[in-house]
């Protein structure tokens, strides 16, 4: 998490708790009461998993802009298919990641980035690093579009329920 807070202060890019997405997009859509009682149902047939970090990668949507690529375990893969099944795949699903950095950046500022990393991360010692996923957390947060103020939506996002993996 510091390292996201340092990048996000020097670069001034919104903050956002390191996280994995597992859905998101127009299906959900839905009454947060609907959402809140389909987690629950999921999350119960679920249990506890590992996800290894490999590579840094970047993309050009302000939401990938710089991201450290999860290495996806049978287990993790397993709670991903059950919430693509049950509230649709979002853009980018197969390519499982933890932001590092949001924003609008420039090829050459991500890779002053990449090298900010290595200041964090000596050896490239976060790839390999293994977290356990036991849970998920529901966030509700307002779609992005283009023009909007990256910095004031990511501090819109609000919390709902964080809901244990085996019930």
């Amino acid at each position: 998490m510091r390292v996201i807070n340092a990048l996000a202060t020097v670069y001034n890019t919104p903050f956002a708790l390191p996280h994995i997405t597992l859905a998101k997009g127009p299906s959900l859509i839905l009454p947060v009461s609907e959402v809140i009682a389909k987690t629950h149902q999921l999350a119960s047939t679920l249990l506890p998993c590992t996800v290894s970090f490999g590579e840094v990668g970047s993309g050009k949507a302000p939401f990938q802009v710089f991201y450290q690529k999860v290495v996806p375990t049978p287990g993790f893969e397993r709670a991903q298919q059950a919430f693509t099944d049950e509230f649709g795949a979002p853009p980018g699903a197969g390519d499982p990641h933890m932001s590092l950095a949001y924003g609008d950046l420039s090829a050459e500022q991500v890779d002053v980035l990449r090298h900010e990393l290595r200041v964090f991360f000596p050896n490239d010692s976060l790839r390999g690093a293994t977290v356990t996923v036991d849970a998920v957390e529901i966030w509700d947060t307002p779609e992005f579009k283009e023009g909007d103020d990256l910095r004031q939506t990511v501090r819109s996002w609000e919390f709902v329920e964080r809901i244990s993996f085996g019930g």
